[in-house]
């Protein structure tokens, strides 16, 4: 029942918490992003896309394919008429009906509720939109709590999906239509089958198979999901050689089945594969060139990682965060710090992907963390696993080196009271009297901080054992051959034994004709003054 609990119920009830919270919210509190209207018109094109007609592009202004297809065919299934997202529906005034940007752009950040009444139907249509995208990011926490609990345990897989909640559901991203939504269930996803490859001794197929699945799911979402792959099934294919653990084969069956799934979403590229993907990234290389120079771009490392440290701990982005930045960046590090010890293939994997991401991101856009936030938000939630176990290790030390710490805190605290007297006493006629009573407690301080590094640290205080009176007697059998040079020192020690005399017998066994060893055990016996030998 507990694990029903664990694996079922809890992660159903969080994340179905955090959708049917959200749900009044999807027109009234979340603003609205005219790039949602881009996604939801992609749908019109999937019958072209998939069978790679290259003539029916989105983005006019750049005349080239589009992204991978998985996020276009699961909005596509939601009901309404795509003609209302035509440009020439739009109420705004725009000199450019053409630019789907000047078209929609005086809804940029205006709720749906807000919406003027000749466009209802269209708001209506995106709120059913809308809705879908919630409950895609309803399956991120559920997958977040999943990478928690494997990694640190339920408390921490708890922690980490109420952060991870707090900063998609809280800000609005996790209702906005938009492949990067899609795209963290199935990143977080792509972990968990990962670490349960490296976590099993003898991993079965279906982790591989399960992870090559999703990961070709992921390539079909968004191009960018090459980054947590090769950095994946690296990690595999080295630990693999290095181990003997993973096995190679199985990794080749995933990356085939990946392969599959992907190629599967864009058939046409069964014929023509090599041009076929070329066409395809070059919208994506085209779209970061028409990036450059922008407002919103971010030029060096340190731009970048200043606006991620903002985008990943802070609710609002300013001055009056810097605190709790700085203190959750702290926090962060410390944990994937820990892990790296703790949980290595987790901690290296996931610090990688998320160092990889800020290095890349192109501009100031929020959705291009979202990947890297369930790791961070398991990296927090972490944190009361990482304390709990250090106060038990500490626990178990003081308990069984309790004369050392009081040896040594002894010492500790004269010293502590002799720069008190030394600070708090005036200068007075009585000055030689204080000297000589500071001069008596640093001989008392030096002789037991010295006896307890000196004596402690070299000899460990063991836990001394309850007095008992035994009743068992028993035989030792000591095979003996060419053993002449060990037997003497052998036979001493098992004279020597804590146990009673009388219970217990050493019988030698040694050949009649190993007579060196006989002489031996001979000279032992009668040296040792015993007769149990």
């Amino acid at each position: 029942m507990k694990k029903i609990f664990q694996l079922v119920l809890l992660p159903l009830v969080i994340a179905g918490a955090f959708f049917v919270w959200s749900l009044p919210r999807i027109t009234t509190d979340y603003n609205f992003n005219a790039d949602e209207l881009i996604y939801l018109g992609r749908s019109n094109y999937w019958d072209s896309y998939k069978a790679g007609d290259f003539t029916n592009p989105i983005w006019s202004s750049w005349e080239v394919y589009d992204q991978p297809q998985l996020t276009n065919y699961i909005f596509a299934q939601i009901p309404g008429d795509r003609d209302l997202l035509a440009n020439t529906n739009s109420p705004c005034t725009s000199d450019s009906q053409a630019d789907h940007y000047n078209a929609w752009g005086c809804l940029d950040g205006h709720p749906i509720a807000t919406w003027p009444s000749s466009i209802q139907p269209l708001g209506s249509f995106v709120t059913r939109a809308r809705v879908l995208a919630t409950a895609i990011s309803s399956l991120a926490i559920m997958t977040t709590y999943y990478l928690g609990l494997l990694v640190s345990g339920p408390l921490a897989g708890i922690l980490a999906v109420l952060y991870l909640g707090a900063h998609t559901f809280l800000r609005g991203l996790s209702t906005m239509v938009m492949e990067d939504q899609t795209l963290l269930p199935l990143y977080t996803f792509q972990l968990i089958p990962t670490l349960s490859i490296l976590k099993r001794k003898q991993s079965n197929l279906l982790s591989y198979l399960l992870l090559g699945l999703i990961t070709g799911l992921a390539f079909a979402t968004k191009l960018s999901a090459a980054i947590p792959t090769l950095i994946v099934y690296s990690y595999l294919g080295i630990y693999g050689l290095i181990k003997s653990k993973t096995n190679l084969v199985k990794l080749f069956l995933s990356t085939a089945l990946a392969a599959f799934v992907f190629i599967s979403l864009h058939p046409f590229l069964w014929t023509d594969p090599i041009s076929g993907g070329l066409k395809m990234l070059e919208w994506r290389t085209l779209q970061i060139a028409g990036q450059a120079g922008t407002p919103n771009e971010l030029k060096t490392i340190s731009d970048k990682l200043t606006y991620s440290l903002n985008e990943s701990f802070s609710s609002f982005q300013g001055d009056k965060e810097t605190l709790q930045v700085i203190s959750f960046t702290i926090l962060a590090l410390v944990a994937a710090s820990i892990l790296l010890f703790t949980y290595p293939s987790f901690g290296i994997i996931s610090g990688i992907i998320t160092l990889t991401y800020v290095a890349l991101i192109p501009i100031n856009w929020s959705r291009y963390l979202l990947p890297i936030m369930p790791a961070i938000a398991v990296y927090l939630g972490s944190i009361p696993s990482i304390i709990y176990r250090f106060i038990g290790q500490l626990t178990r030390y003081i308990q069984a080196n309790s004369k050392l710490i009081t040896q040594f805190g002894t010492g500790a605290l004269s010293g502590l009271f002799m720069v008190s007297l030394i600070l708090l006493l005036p200068i007075t006629n009585y000055l030689s009297f204080t000297v000589l009573i500071v001069s008596c407690l640093l001989i008392i301080q030096g002789y037991l901080v010295t006896r307890s590094m000196l004596y402690g640290f070299s000899h460990r205080m063991q836990p001394s054992l309850p007095h008992h009176s035994p009743l068992a007697g028993f035989s030792l059998i000591v095979p003996a051959r060419d053993e002449s040079a060990v037997i003497e020192h052998t036979l001493d020690s098992l004279s020597k034994l804590n146990y009673p005399k009388e219970m217990y017998e050493v019988l030698v066994m040694i050949r009649a004709d190993d007579h060196a060893t006989l002489t031996a055990s001979n000279m032992a016996i009668a040296k040792s003054g015993v007769d149990n030998i």
